[in-house]
């Protein structure tokens, strides 16, 4: 569209990346006064399959919510990490415990404590599948435009007696 207008000699193109928008302003002030009212502006919309996985990104969800959402947009997950996903959503079994020692010494009365807490996590039917810590997704992210591929980071928290998923798109 620019090079139909011809407005190379006096019109200016901005890019504002925070709102992926591309403004063309045919009548700039490059070659002389400009009034800067002759204008075609390009939003880069996000695709509804990205808005959904940005929306939830870092959104904590229950063991049922994440394997739903997983279920749900298994289409945009790449390779088998759909099914090891919705595998690890639906088979989880984690704990967690508290190991506490104290040790004195006579001599100073020096005390030194320790205390470690550790968390057991396995998931699949035996409990021997790995639980993933990153899972691939392959998403248009805009309208229109090319398919790119993203990689999510997967964290996972007991709490309240059950598990606590969420994502964090890298």
């Amino acid at each position: 569209y620019c090079a139909d207008q011809a407005a190379q000699a006096q019109g200016y193109v901005y890019a504002d990346p925070d709102s992926r928008t591309i403004t063309a302003v045919f009548d700039d002030q490059r070659s002389g006064t400009g009034w800067r009212e002759h204008r075609a502006t390009f939003r880069a919309e996000f695709t509804p399959e990205f808005r959904k996985w940005l929306d939830n990104s870092k959104k904590s969800m229950t063991q049922t919510e994440f394997a739903e959402f997983i279920e749900d947009n298994v289409p945009d997950l790449n390779g088998s990490d759909a099914t090891l996903l919705l595998e690890v959503a639906t088979t989880i079994q984690a704990t967690n415990g508290i190991n506490f020692s104290s040790a004195r010494r006579l001599q100073d009365g020096q005390t030194q404590l320790t205390y470690l807490e550790f968390i057991d996590a396995k998931a699949g039917q035996d409990g021997a599948l790995k639980i993933p810590q990153t899972f691939a997704l392959g998403l248009r992210i805009f309208k229109n435009g090319e398919g790119y591929n993203l990689t999510a980071r997967l964290k996972y928290l007991l709490a309240g007696g059950g598990v606590k998923f969420w994502y964090e798109l890298a």
